[in-house]
């Protein structure tokens, strides 16, 4: 045999080999992703430059996350060769709040920081409290958006002032710890208007089953790997299901290892105890000394969690760390907080759950249920509507308000053309008014009404802005893409007495034909009637 034919013989060797291993990856593959349902690497939360982390969606592959609300593309920003660029003709911001505008618009939240600014510059009467903290501030796991404890909590207050026009707003993000809410407040609370707050948190601090550094973002290496990470293997994550599970199996030995460690060793322990409770307190007491010098009343909440409830009724429920842990844990913070500066600034809420059955009003660790939403709130209004009733001072040292830009009127959509959804939905219209008549079924469309968007406005901000008043039930209003049928701005529900409101919609992305929907929230088995007297397009 020549040597060329030799030569031939191992080259085709070699790709028979290649073409083998390779359909025996792609057929692997597929198993994996068919049968056994693994997946490649995916992002539920996209990172955030200033925050570490967004609002929870959809899973979605990194380069799918830039038009995620507060990423890039929300902020003018458009992928431009190794970076990303504005268009130089494009207005300047107003104000850099715009960088955390987005922690207004988690899923739970029922005004947009647009909401606010308007809100509160409009109506020099009007009152606001702020509510900054993790996902169990959002009111997760409340199957509505009118159920969560800061819309009881507002609901209450409103009715022992008397006051309408008094609100509770809510930036707070799933998964932020102390050191993001300081951040928060400075980014989003401290340029506007001025309203008390209250910080709901600890959980997230207190655990310390973080394995970054104490008091750091938990999120905060997951963000470091997605910037400064081996290229390769996240690619590799990204687009095999294979080897993203033995990744995240490896990182998942790790994790483990360090728990164990924790539980083990009590030098190690009370050294990330000691840190997380030092630093905890150093975030909360920076914020509390400028409410302070500012005579703005600031509460920290100090937020129930399940395991401590179930040690201290002699129950014995898993969590990541043991009771043993939690207990000590808990002990060596209510031992550093007894002296501390501003103790009367803290609301021990910890024990909120530790009364017959309560502690299975939790979902999970920290999350609870209906059921248990209108406690916190109840125990909030006690211990802060005193401080509520004298208003607070309305000037600061950049006018925010001489600043907001008002939207421009595009087009009217005709109330006439609203379509009913169900058939236990009525739609009629009369006397320039829409009236509604919802089924009682919870989240299906009741109506909506289809728009076409002129073409020159596919480079603007457009808000869709709806006037209407709920007289039965609940009414909830949101903006889909009539191509996809995806909701593509927040959802803004309303309740029987809530009065006339104005719901301010802006669309995400550049649709060419919108549906703007209505339908029913609240799980109490009630038809809903709301009167609609205006649907608009405008540009912000």
């Amino acid at each position: 045999m020549s040597r060329s034919e030799r030569w031939g013989r191992t080259c085709r060797a070699v790709v028979e080999t290649v073409i083998v291993l390779a359909l025996s990856f792609l057929v692997s593959e597929l198993v994996a992703r068919y049968l056994f349902g693994l997946s490649p690497l995916e992002y539920t939360r996209p990172p955030h430059p200033l925050l570490v982390i967004g609002d929870q969606m959809a899973p979605a592959k990194l380069s799918d996350l830039d038009t995620a609300p507060g990423g890039p593309a929300s902020l003018g920003y458009r992928p431009d060769g190794l970076a990303f660029q504005v268009d130089p003709e494009a207005p300047a911001p107003a104000s850099m709040t715009t960088l955390s505008d987005f922690l207004f618009d988690h899923k739970l939240s029922r005004y947009s920081a647009d909401d606010v600014d308007r809100l509160l510059c409009n109506d020099p009467d009007a009152s606001g409290l702020l509510v900054l903290g993790a996902s169990a501030a959002q009111g997760f796991s409340a199957t509505s958006k009118l159920l969560t404890w800061h819309a009881v909590l507002e609901d209450s207050l409103r009715r022992k002032f008397g006051k309408p026009n008094l609100y509770v707003f809510n930036a707070a993000m799933g998964g932020y710890g102390s050191f993001q809410d300081k951040l928060v407040y400075h980014l989003a609370a401290a340029p506007r208007v001025p309203v008390p707050i209250v910080f709901y948190n600890g959980g997230n601090d207190l655990q310390v089953i973080s394995s970054g550094r104490a008091g750091d973002p938990a999120f905060l290496g997951t963000w470091y790997g997605t910037v400064y990470g081996n290229r390769l293997l996240l690619w590799l994550a990204e687009n095999s299901a294979i080897l993203n599970t033995v990744l995240q199996k490896s990182f998942g030995n790790s994790f483990i290892d360090f728990l164990a460690r924790l539980e083990q060793d009590d030098a190690l322990f009370e050294r990330r105890a000691n840190a997380a409770i030092t630093l905890y307190l150093e975030s909360m007491s920076e914020v509390l000394a400028v409410c302070e010098a500012e005579h703005r009343p600031c509460w920290v909440a100090i937020q129930p969690i399940r395991s401590l409830t179930s040690t201290r009724t002699g129950g014995n429920t898993p969590d990541v760390i043991s009771a043993r842990r939690v207990r000590q844990i808990y002990a060596l913070f209510e031992q550093r907080l007894s002296n501390h500066r501003y103790r009367d600034r803290f609301i021990d809420l910890t024990g909120l759950f530790d009364d017959g059955d309560r502690e299975g009003y939790f979902t999970d660790t920290v999350h609870v249920t209906d059921k248990g939403q209108p406690l916190i709130a109840d125990a909030l209004a006690t211990r802060i509507a005193p401080a509520l009733a004298a208003p607070l001072p309305k000037g600061r040292s950049v006018d925010r308000c001489a600043a907001l830009v008002q939207p421009q009127m595009l087009a009217s959509v005709p109330l006439d053309r609203v379509s009913a959804d169900r058939s236990d939905t009525l739609v009629s219209y009369a006397d320039g008014a829409l009236r509604l008549r919802i089924g009682p079924r919870q989240w299906d469309w009741g109506a909506h009404v289809s728009f076409t968007l002129d073409p020159a406005w596919s480079d603007r901000n457009l808000v869709v802005r709806v006037k209407l008043e709920v007289t039965k039930g609940d009414t909830a209003v949101a903006v889909a893409d009539a191509k996809t049928g995806r909701e593509i701005s927040p959802e803004r529900p309303f309740k029987a007495g809530d009065g006339e409101r104005t719901v301010y919609l802006p669309i995400r992305g550049h649709p060419t034909t919108i549906f703007v929907l209505f339908k029913k929230t609240l799980p109490d088995g009630l038809e809903n009637i709301a009167t609609v007297r205006e649907i608009s397009v405008l540009a912000k």
